[in-house]
């Protein structure tokens, strides 16, 4: 491909790099409340959130390392404390329906830290090897990152994401609260697909402009 094509193909896909955005997603991989993790290995859980155009933000909530009878019944988050929780306009999109409660640290994750958000699966469950997907959105400039925010108060640890799993055990009567700890340099932040793209044609029209002047 010559220069003249690979600008062209540049341009095109810088183009498209203001409407694809990050994606991070965390990872329920801890027991914090002393009781009873799912029986399966860890991650049990996985929150991704992705950027969508126009100040809004993708939530995919999965199930996929829970098994048997094992099942969630309250999914908490956090929010970037610049913004009102009571703004954001939350509409899901697939999955298991989920009564969703919004309010600045209020709502307490088995004793330990306070969240913002919280589903809550109550009339059908979110059950194991399941997915729900969610819209974000209401909020000036709302990304990914906005949610990267630890509880407040929590004495077990700062945590990123908690969950409620419960059926756990031979016979479900069990359960125990998942979390995502927070840690350096934090949850997996995976770089948006335009970033790896436009790094690529980079090098290859710099390569095109010094094979031209050799």
């Amino acid at each position: 491909m010559n220069r003249g094509a690979l600008m062209i193909l540049f341009l095109v896909i810088a183009s498209f790099a203001a409407s694809w955005g990050d994606t991070i997603s965390f990872e329920g991989s801890v027991e914090f409340g002393g009781a009873y993790p799912p029986a399966g290995p860890a991650p049990w859980l996985t929150a991704t959130l992705t950027d969508l155009s126009g100040d809004q933000v993708q939530l995919l909530l999965e199930t996929n390392g829970l098994i048997a009878d094992e099942f969630v019944s309250h999914w908490f988050f956090n929010l970037n404390p610049d913004f009102d929780p009571l703004n954001l306009i939350i509409e899901q999109q697939s999955g298991p329906i989920a009564d969703i409660r919004l309010g600045s640290n209020a709502f307490r994750a088995d004793g330990d830290g306070y969240y913002d958000i919280v589903f809550d699966w109550v009339a059908q469950a979110f059950s194991a090897q399941q997915t729900a997907v969610f819209n974000l959105s209401g909020l000036s400039g709302l990304s990914v990152y906005d949610f990267e925010f630890i509880d407040a108060g929590g004495g077990k640890g700062d945590f990123l994401m908690a969950a409620h799993v419960q059926g756990v055990g031979a016979e479900g009567e069990l359960s125990g609260w998942v979390g995502t700890p927070h840690t350096v340099p934090g949850p997996n932040i995976v770089p948006k697909p335009t970033s790896i793209l436009l790094f690529s044609l980079g090098v290859c029209l710099i390569t095109a402009k010094r094979s031209r002047l050799a």
